[in-house]
């Protein structure tokens, strides 16, 4: 009886040791899951626009004793789609991509759950939050320098205009094309962006001015969203002024008449001048005070030597030509190419009387029509039977 109890005790304890060994062989590690944090990756919980995709990639992982069978993808609870079935070959080691839309939901919880062949589960989760601020567009600027346009500017017809543009990506969506446009009409097809640019690009671009009186140039980036940025300019077509020399004598000058006509670009006698009133805005003349100088016909006939004192008067029109003795050099005179600083250089007190001309004299006229003008003179002999010759530059 003893010997049977014994042996009862001993078969028990002997069952009982190999129930628990059983049990603890079948503990095994879980799988493991994780994100991948290479560039262009999502790995951490982020704040996205509705519409926008980001890219996950999951790095799983067995025990090193139980293959990888799924994987399943939920949000906020609920799964997406069938547990994704991981074949015999990639039964260890597991790489998966998944892109995902940004949904209106404000908040979603995106869980990923690895699970091998004993059950065993490992799950990693990402929170995405809508973005409800204003979507930021690209940015596009003009380049500025001394080469560059970069505002509105006015230019002979035919000139080179370079513009260079500078653009930069709002850091959400590439910037894919640049759009000209001309007086709102598109210059041929967008540009676009050169591989390796999609976040910064520069890029000069060339027009060569037209007849147009106004042009105005836009340039328009566009982003892979869709969104658009643009800056613009206008190009004024300028007018050169019209250039050219004449020699007016004094008031005892036989051979160089002392009226003249910018309108016709002649010179006249008295006689003829009576004739030709309506287009007289200059008058040569020579005193002991003024010295060598022109006068305007609605000059006070007073202040005026003879013949002038007793002849103007008794004309109908008189033209009311106004002089401003110019700041300008000799230089900055012969640098003029457009009317702006023609007009510009007409600054100062007005009289209507420009005095004492000598050699290298800038003067700035308006004449009674309203056009301004500028000259230099060139030669200038002061007496009564004196003369000056002098370059006019004034608008057309």
């Amino acid at each position: 009886m003893k010997k049977l109890f014994v042996q009862t005790v001993l078969t028990s304890l002997f069952l009982c040791t190999i129930i628990v060994s059983c049990k603890k062989d079948s503990i095994n590690p879980a799988p493991t899951i994780t994100f991948i944090t290479e560039a262009g990756y999502t790995s951490t919980a982020a704040t996205v626009f509705e519409g926008d995709s980001v890219l996950i990639g999951l790095q799983c992982l067995w025990n090193g004793t139980d293959a990888l069978k799924t994987l399943s993808i939920s949000t906020n609870d609920v799964l997406i789609g069938s547990p994704v079935i991981i074949s015999e070959a990639h039964s260890q080691s597991f790489i998966y991509y998944v892109k995902i839309k940004k949904s209106s939901t404000p908040i979603e919880n995106w869980v990923f759950t690895i699970t091998d062949a004993q059950g065993e589960k490992s799950s990693i989760n990402i929170t995405l939050t809508s973005n409800t601020g204003v979507r930021p567009t690209p940015t596009i600027s003009f380049i500025t320098g001394l080469t560059y346009t970069s505002s509105d500017k006015s230019v002979l017809e035919s000139t080179d205009v370079l513009v260079g543009i500078h653009s930069i990506w709002n850091e959400i969506d590439a910037i894919e094309t640049i759009t000209v446009y001309k007086n709102d009409v598109m210059v041929d097809v967008p540009i676009e962006i050169p591989v390796g640019s999609y976040n910064e690009y520069s890029m000069d671009y060339h027009i060569t001015k037209t007849a147009d009186p106004t042009e105005t140039w836009k340039f328009e980036v566009t982003d892979a969203f869709g969104a658009k940025s643009s800056v613009s300019l206008t190009l004024t077509r300028e007018i050169p002024p019209s250039v050219f020399t004449c020699t007016i004598g004094a008031q005892d000058n036989l051979a160089e008449l002392s009226y003249y006509s910018l309108t016709s670009k002649l010179n006249y006698n008295s006689t003829d001048a009576l004739t030709n009133q309506t287009i007289i805005d200059f008058i040569g003349a020579y005193d002991a005070t003024n010295l060598l100088h022109l006068i305007s016909p609605n000059a006070t006939a007073s202040t005026l030597p003879e013949p002038y004192k007793s002849v103007l008067p008794t004309w109908t029109t008189r033209n009311n030509t106004q002089f401003i003795v110019s700041t300008l050099s000799v230089g900055q005179f012969d640098a003029i190419t457009t009317e702006a600083p023609i007009i510009s250089a007409y600054t100062g007190a007005a009289s209507k009387k420009a005095k004492d001309l000598q050699v290298d004299k800038v003067v700035s006229f308006l004449t009674a029509g309203g056009k301004y003008g500028i000259f230099k003179v060139t030669a200038a002999t002061a007496s009564l039977s004196g003369k000056v010759t002098i370059q006019i530059k004034m608008q057309q």
